[in-house]
C-alpha cells in the first residue's frame, strides 16, 4: 500500500516522561544507536503509536537521526532534519552539527550539511557552508603577514592557574604569535565567560598573545556524543582523531600554524592517551607538537584538579601558589564560594 509522509505525525517527546524514552530508547536500540543523557530535545514521525523516524538535539549539535527500514525512501530524514533547523532557528543557533557515522556522509550532505572533519569511525557536518571560514576570518589576516612562526595551544582552564600561565609564557617566548583557543562548552566547574576572562586577566601583559573562544571547532570530550559508536572502549580515540583531524586540516593551515603546544600530562591516562595521538598525527600535517614539562609548586606539578581539591578545603595559601592573582581574587569571590559549594556537592 502506497503511503505519503503527510500520513505520518510529528510529535516531539517529552523525555522525562518514562514511557516515552523507553519508546525513543527502543526505537534506536534497533538501529545500533543510543540515546544519550544530554539531549535536550527529541522529535519523532508516528505511524500511529509506532515510532518510524526520529532526531534528536543537545543544544546545536544534532544526533540520533534513525528511519524505520520499512519507511525508508520516503524522505522522512529530510523532514525530521527539517523540524530540527526549525527549532534551532527558535533557539538563536547560528550553527548547528551533526557527529555521524562516515557512511552517512551523502545523505546529509544531500541534505544542506558540510562535512568538515572526518576519521575512520565518525564524522562532523555542519549546515553552514562558510562557518569555519567565518569563524577564523576574525583573526586570520594578522597571521597572513606576521614574519616569524605561529603556534596554538588549546586549553579549558578549570580554573586558570599558573601552571597553564607557564606553558603560554613559553609558547609565547618562541613564536612570533599565539592562538589560545579556550574550550567553550559550559560543562566545566567553572562557567566559560569566568574562565577565559581569568585567562585574559592573567595574560593581559603577553603581546603576541591572541585569545579565542574555542566555538563548535575546538571539539571538547565533553560534549563528544557517543550515540552512534558500538564500541565504547574506543571512543576516547575516536574523538581525539576527529578533533585532530578539524584542527590539522581546516583551523591551523588557515592561520599558518605549524606549532602546538600541550603540557605533560602525568595524571590524566585519557589526556594522555590525545597528546601521544596529536604527536603521531600532526606532524604528517606540517605541524610541530612541543610538549612542555608541567610547573612544579614545591615538588609536585600544578594541575586543575589539584586546585580544586585544595578549593574545596579553603587552603588559601597552597592555592596562592598554584594560581595568579586575579584567579585568586576570583577564588575569593562571592562567585568562587559558589563554585566550592559545588565541588563539595561533587564530592570531589
Amino acid at each position: 500500500m502506497y503511503m505519503s509522509e503527510d500520513m505520518f505525525e510529528i510529535r516531539t517527546l517529552n523525555l522525562k516522561r518514562e514511557k516515552e524514552r523507553s519508546a525513543l530508547e527502543y526505537f534506536l536500540n534497533a538501529s545500533d544507536l543510543t540515546l544519550e543523557e544530554d539531549v535536550d530535545y527529541a522529535v519523532c514521525l508516528m505511524d500511529r503509536e509506532k515510532i518510524i523516524a526520529s532526531g534528536c538535539a543537545s543544544s546545536n549539535i544534532l544526533k540520533c537521526i534513525a528511519v524505520d527500514p520499512e519507511y525508508q525512501g520516503m524522505a522522512l530524514t529530510n523532514k525530521i532534519i527539517s523540524y530540527l533547523r526549525l527549532r534551532g532557528y527558535h533557539r538563536g543557533f547560528s550553527s548547528l552539527f551533526i557527529y555521524t557515522k562516515p557512511e552517512n556522509r551523502k545523505i546529509f550532505e544531500d541534505l544542506g550539511f558540510f562535512t568538515i572533519a572526518l576519521s575512520d569511525e565518525a564524522l562532523l557536518l555542519e549546515n553552514r557552508k562558510d562557518g569555519i571560514e567565518n569563524y577564523l576570518g576574525a583573526f586570520q589576516e594578522e597571521s597572513k603577514t606576521l614574519k616569524g612562526s605561529t603556534a596554538a595551544i588549546v586549553m579549558n582552564c578549570n580554573p586558570f592557574s599558573l601552571g597553564h600561565r607557564y606553558l603560554i609564557e613559553k609558547a609565547c617566548s618562541e613564536n612570533a604569535l599565539v592562538h589560545l583557543f579556550v574550550v567553550e562548552e559550559d560543562l566545566s566547574v567553572f562557567p566559560f565567560e569566568e574562565r577565559i576572562e581569568l585567562v585574559r586577566m592573567g595574560c593581559e601583559d603577553l603581546e603576541n598573545l591572541r585569545i579565542h573562544a574555542g566555538g563548535g571547532y575546538i571539539i571538547s570530550r565533553a560534549t563528544f556524543p557517543t550515540y552512534f559508536i558500538k564500541d565504547k572502549k574506543i571512543v576516547d580515540e575516536v574523538h581525539s582523531r576527529l578533533d585532530l583531524d578539524l584542527f590539522g586540516s581546516r583551523i591551523a593551515p588557515a592561520l599558518g600554524i605549524t606549532r602546538r603546544y600541550v603540557g605533560e600530562e602525568p595524571f590524566c591516562p585519557v589526556t594522555a592517551s590525545y597528546n601521544r595521538l596529536m604527536k603521531s598525527i600532526l606532524p604528517d600535517k606540517g605541524i610541530e607538537v612541543v610538549e612542555i614539562p608541567r610547573k612544579e609548586v614545591e615538588g609536585t606539578a600544578v594541575s586543575a584538579s589539584r586546585i580544586r581539591e585544595a578549593l574545596v578545603k579553603e587552603e588559601w595559601e597552597d592555592l596562592e601558589k598554584q594560581v595568579p592573582p586575579a584567579t585568586l581574587a576570583y577564588l575569593k569571590s562571592e562567585a568562587g564560594m559558589k563554585i566550592v559549594q559545588k565541588l563539595r556537592e561533587k564530592k570531589i
